[in-house]
């Protein structure tokens, strides 16, 4: 009888087990186009091609911008708005009176650099007009239900696009070789963070081995121009490589930020991977949240993607890195907070645009380049011998033309229209651009998403104050940019802005494939649906088709 009493004690007095916390990891791969997956899904035989086999695949998922970019889109994901209203244009933008304004860029003394001596500038979300799904998790956190939201990169411009104002960012500096913050969002980092940075000690690391995640002669980089360095940039590498296996990659090539190579390597796959599994640990075993929304961004592919173009073993070899790290992060994740407790998003912020002039060489006759430079002289050299008006643009940027505004605006009224109907008729002359608006023609036009006008895209990433005078729309193929060598992405066309999309939850999400269009700002509402908490307020975009609970 009094063992009975004891054992019926014991078991009051014992703690219930107490359920597993939720994680939503939320992957983000940048510049991972759609025909990208297309070519090389057979050999994405990790994560990635676990994620196709066991969740929901939207085949037909669509950034819809006009000139796409890394800040558009990992903003537009996170908040589930369009750039109009969530106000991140563009990476960059000029203001009134030519000031450069970059998406994340903030007062050094609010918002500097943690770690850093150098640095005097800081880094927040300042700009951004809205709140995030990370922001609308954080205002749900209560001492009962505690939630937190965690934004990793090894840039800037992802991870405080995706932490929005209260979530946390993390990202690598590429001066010191270590992640860092802002004191936008804390006094000093975590311990587990510098544990992390000083565990990898990366300022000892003088050289780096890219070792290919397949047998060189593999049908895995069997393709067309895969060693094509006709059209391509360098960094870090002193002569093109007529293959990547054995490369050796000083990581001292940028006297100013010496650790690039380490974000433009496998070296950086691993590095952001291991960041992210240290994260989980640190709040699984210490933090112990009711839930936590980590997003995780994968840049590398961006950075290889922008000298070495999409077809190059580089940008290709990267992503087979990807798929093999994400493996990784799928299986710690569910690991350390149960299976069933975890759901999976894949997406990325945009796609990319082949090499102009290998699409050229492949007999694509008007694939072209416009150098930026010579565009800008040559509206203004025609307009100063029409209109007498020196210098009358000043910037182009992301196929916008930013007048001086020094000048443009002294003028009348009826001279500011007289310029700006010259500009776009000069403009439209030029072989490869197919249309033209001022700022005003394209906000009040009738262009409608929902009918799947593309030209709905340019309007899409309009906003007074941010946005060029005067906004461009090319042709396919066409390329206007700054470098006289590699690519970009900024286009509305499908190979800019057809990206996949996956959600992954097991015994709750039924594996499918979904053919029905839809938009990359479906997500952030989709998962606070499943997370039940509100959808970040600007967004207005129906719920994912499939996600329905039972």
């Amino acid at each position: 009888m009094k063992l009975r009493k004891l054992l019926l004690v014991g078991l009051f007095f014992c703690p219930l087990k107490a359920k597993k916390s939720d994680l939503t990891l939320v992957i983000v791969i940048d510049q991972f186009a759609y025909h990208q997956l297309q070519r090389l899904k057979k050999h994405l035989t990790g994560g990635i091609g676990y994620l196709l086999k066991n969740g929901i695949v939207y085949e037909e998922c669509y950034m819809p911008h006009g000139y796409p970019q890394t800040a558009v889109g990992h903003t537009s994901i996170s908040t589930g708005a369009l750039p109009k209203d969530h106000g991140i244009i563009a990476n960059i933008w000029q203001e009134k009176h030519n000031k450069l304004v970059f998406a994340d860029a903030d007062d050094h003394k609010k918002a500097g650099i943690l770690n850093s001596k150098t640095h005097k500038y800081g880094r927040s979300a300042h700009h951004l007009l809205v709140d995030t799904l990370s922001d609308q998790l954080v205002l749900r956190s209560s001492p009962e239900a505690r939630c937190e939201a965690v934004a990793l990169s090894l840039e800037s411009l992802p991870a405080i696009s995706l932490a929005g104002h209260a979530g946390t960012p993390f990202w690598f500096d590429s001066h010191t070789g270590q992640f860092t913050s802002s004191k936008a969002y804390m006094a000093s980092l975590p311990s587990w963070v510098n544990k992390f940075n000083t565990d990898q000690n990366l300022p000892a690391l003088t050289t780096i081995k890219w070792n290919l995640a397949y047998p060189s002669k593999s049908p895995a980089y069997q393709f067309n121009n895969i060693h094509n360095y006709e059209f391509t940039g360098k960094w870090g590498i002193k002569s093109p490589p007529t293959a990547i296996a054995g490369t050796v990659i000083k990581i001292d090539q940028d006297a100013k930020a010496p650790y690039k190579a380490v974000m433009r390597t496998p070296k950086g796959v691993q590095l952001i991977t291991n960041f992210a599994k240290s994260c989980i640990d640190t709040y699984v075993d210490y933090k112990k949240p009711d839930r936590l929304l980590l997003w995780v961004s994968y840049s590398t592919i961006d950075t290889a993607g922008h000298p070495f173009g999409p077809d190059s073993m580089e940008a290709i070899d990267l992503l087979y890195h990807i798929d093999r790290n994400i493996q990784q992060l799928l299986d710690h994740a569910s690991k350390r907070f149960g299976p069933q407790n975890v759901t999976f998003a894949l997406v990325s912020d945009h796609g990319v645009m082949p090499i102009p002039e290998i699409a050229r060489s492949q007999g694509y006759a008007p694939a072209q380049r416009i150098l930026a430079a010579d565009l800008i002289k040559s509206i203004n050299d025609h307009i100063k011998k029409k209109l007498n008006i020196d210098n009358a643009v000043s910037y182009c940027i992301a196929n916008q033309l930013y007048l001086q505004h020094s000048s443009f605006d002294a003028l009348p009224a009826d001279k500011q229209t007289k310029l700006l109907q010259e500009i776009k008729k000069f403009v439209l002359t030029i072989p490869g651009i197919l249309r033209a608006w001022t700022f005003n023609e394209l906000k009040h036009s009738n262009y409608d998403l929902n009918q799947g006008d593309i030209e709905a895209y340019f309007r899409n990433q309009l906003m007074q104050g941010r946005s060029g005078d005067i906004i461009l729309q090319v042709r396919p193929y066409i390329l206007i940019t700054d470098a006289e060598y590699g690519t970009s992405h900024t286009s509305p066309y499908d190979y800019d802005t057809h990206i996949p999309l996956v959600l992954c939850k097991r015994n709750a999400l039924a594996a499918k494939r979904i053919t029905q269009k839809v938009f990359a700002q479906q997500l952030a509402p989709s998962l606070a649906y499943l997370m039940e908490i509100p959808r970040p307020s600007a967004s207005t975009f129906k719920l994912l088709p499939g996600i329905e609970k039972e």
